[in-house]
């Protein structure tokens, strides 16, 4: 290309109709102000979601096709392809490095190009970027599949093989040399005795519990598995790729529920835990006439009943929630559909949504049929 400026201007051409770095709707270099990374564009409570919603179809009258199909996609590529740091793009940063554009492992760090040109050092072909926080996508294969993907160049033999051995490597998580399993092991012991160091209640079998879960997730993290790919092994399911989603069960605390239950259970023999607990709930609702609808479970006096319990506090702008697995689960309704699933049926079937979008749905769909 360097000889040769019609080949180069050919070349230039075919990847930008290929890869896009910018939105449909950019023609100019878009700037951000240093520090200040772009905020994502959020949906409003009446808006769809993009990956969700049906796109623009040819019909025997197209001509609105084109505009209606760089719309659509405009915002596709803003809801898959924005890019947001996460602690993914730090993983494998040293604390000591500071967690900014510069670090990113995605390499998104706000730069911008206006033309397509090639490194004079590298000879590598630099793409054009309008946007600072679009990542590379194909218009048509997003338009089709309604997700986030990511596109790439692969200019040289020496580049393709790297890529090859890379996903390759990915994939099929091949054994990790001895010196880093045993490095993983080392960390897991630490970081259990430090645990430990000041509790003295806690029994050896908790304490090699502990030091187990431990091992296992240094062991895996090091392979960059899944704990769902893991557990596909253990039940003989094997290698399955499939765009399912996992639901989060805390289970820790269920497990820590269950055993302070049996303890009180073994040294309160005349009667059981949920009659204390039901107690504590009616001295609550006696004593104050406003918790007649809404009970509080006020600590008990027995102090053998006290739980460290966890709750997830959501932030999402100005909106804040609190919400635990547990008493999800031990308040869910009583109505045959909620009351007579097991944990793992309630899991896996239940979801919370929010009260504003559950009506905003509802008055849609109203509209649409009336």
């Amino acid at each position: 290309m360097a000889q040769d400026d019609l080949y180069k201007d050919q070349i230039f051409n075919w990847l930008e109709s290929v890869i896009k770095c910018e939105l449909p709707t950019n023609s100019e270099v878009i700037v951000e102000q240093p520090g200040c990374p772009l905020k994502k564009p959020s949906l409003s409570v009446n808006e769809l979601d993009p990956r969700i919603a049906e796109g623009p179809n040819l019909g025997d009258d197209d001509s609105d096709f084109a505009e209606q199909f760089q719309q659509f996609v405009t915002e596709l590529a803003v809801h898959c392809n924005w890019h947001e740091h996460t602690e993914t793009c730090w993983k494998h940063l040293q604390n000591n490095k500071p967690r900014d554009d510069h670090h990113c492992r995605m390499r998104m760090n706000g730069t911008t190009r206006a033309f397509i040109d090639i490194d004079p050092e590298t000879q590598s072909i630099l793409l054009w970027r309008l946007h600072p926080r679009i990542n590379n996508f194909n218009d048509v294969v997003l338009f089709l599949l309604h997700y986030n993907m990511d596109i790439k160049y692969i200019e040289s033999g020496q580049a393709a093989k790297a890529l090859v051995d890379y996903v390759t490597d990915y994939i099929i998580k091949s054994f990790f040399p001895v010196h880093v399993g045993f490095d993983a092991l080392r960390y897991a012991i630490k970081q259990n005795s430090v645990k430990f160091t000041e509790d003295s209640n806690s029994s050896p079998k908790e304490k090699s519990r502990s030091l187990f879960t431990k091992c296992v997730n240094a062991i895996i993290a090091c392979q960059e598995l899944s704990h769902q790919q893991v557990m596909s092994y253990l039940v003989g399911g094997g290698d399955c790729y499939k765009s399912h989603t996992f639901q989060i069960l805390r289970w820790g605390q269920f497990n820590r529920y269950i055993q302070s239950q049996q303890r009180d259970s073994e040294d309160l023999p005349s009667h059981s835990v949920d009659q204390d607990i039901d107690a504590t709930i009616a001295e609550s609702s006696d004593s104050d006439g406003k918790n007649d609808e809404h009970p509080v479970l006020l600590p008990s006096t027995n102090d053998s009943l006290e739980l460290h319990e966890e709750v997830l506090l959501s932030l999402d702008g100005d909106r804040f929630s609190v919400h635990s697995n547990l008493q999800d689960y031990q308040w869910r309704s009583p109505e045959p559909t909620f009351g007579k699933l097991s944990l793992w049926e309630y899991t896996e079937y239940a979801h919370k949504i929010l009260l504003a979008a559950e009506n905003a749905r509802l008055a849609r769909l109203s509209e649409r049929t009336g």
